[in-house]
C-alpha cells in the first residue's frame, strides 16, 4: 500500500466529516472511481501502475455518487467537545489539544449529574483530579454555560484550528467560505512518502 489517503466529498463538494477528516486510503479511492461510484476531482503526480491502463493517477480527491448520511445531531466526544470549548480548559483556561483535553462532569455523576452536552465541559487534567466530585460553585463553576452545539457551529470553530492534509489542495474543499483559519500543513507522514515516490509537495 503506498500510505496516501484521499479526501472523500459529498456530490456538492462538501466534506462528509470534519470530526475526523473523512479520508480512504488512494487504493481504496481508485476502485470507487473505477466502479464508477466516485468521481476524481483532484489528482496526486503519481500514476497507477497497470499494464492495461497508462493513463491513471491516484486520487488526492474524489466525489461520491450519493449522499452519505448526515448527522445533524453532533455526538459528544473528546474532539467535538474540544472545539465547543474553542480549546480552552472551562476551569483555568489553560489551552487543550486532543491528547490533553479531559471530559468533566459539571455537576457530579456522583451526585445525580448527566452525561449530556448540557452537563460536560472541556478540562485539562489537573483541573478535572482537583475538581473531582466538588459541586459548580467557586472556582470549578466553568467559565462558559455548557451547551449542545449544531454542526455548523463546530465547523466554524474546527477552522480557527490548525489541521494536516496530505495534499494542500484540499484546503479549497475543507474551508468553508471563509476558508482555513489556523495553520494547514501536510502530514508528516505523507510528506515523507510524497519525498519518496516524487510527487510534489506544495507547502
Amino acid at each position: 500500500m503506498l500510505g496516501l489517503r484521499t479526501l472523500v466529498l459529498h456530490p456538492d463538494y462538501s466534506p462528509i466529516s470534519l470530526f475526523p477528516l473523512d479520508t480512504i486510503p488512494v487504493e481504496e479511492a481508485i476502485v470507487r472511481v473505477l466502479k464508477g461510484n466516485a468521481t476524481c476531482v483532484k489528482e496526486f503526480e503519481r500514476k497507477v501502475l497497470t499494464p492495461s491502463r497508462t493513463d491513471l493517477y491516484w486520487p488526492s480527491i474524489i466525489v461520491n455518487k450519493e449522499f452519505y448520511k448526515r448527522y445533524n445531531d453532533v455526538r459528544l466526544k473528546h474532539e467535538t467537545l474540544l472545539y465547543r470549548d474553542h480549546g480552552i480548559c472551562q476551569y483555568c483556561e489553560e489551552p487543550l489539544t486532543e491528547r490533553t483535553i479531559t471530559c468533566d462532569h459539571v455537576m457530579p455523576q456522583s451526585k445525580g449529574g448527566n452525561n449530556d452536552w448540557e452537563n460536560v465541559v472541556a478540562a485539562c487534567r489537573p483541573c478535572n483530579a482537583m475538581k473531582d466530585d466538588n459541586l459548580p460553585k467557586g472556582k470549578w463553576a466553568p467559565k462558559r454555560k455548557p451547551y449542545k452545539p449544531t454542526l455548523f457551529e463546530l465547523m466554524e470553530t474546527r477552522r480557527k484550528f490548525p489541521i494536516s492534509v496530505d495534499d494542500m489542495d484540499w484546503v479549497p474543499y475543507i474551508g468553508g467560505k471563509n476558508g482555513w483559519q489556523a495553520d494547514v500543513t501536510i502530514r508528516a507522514q505523507a510528506l515523507t512518502l510524497m519525498k519518496e515516490y516524487g510527487i510534489a509537495a506544495s507547502i
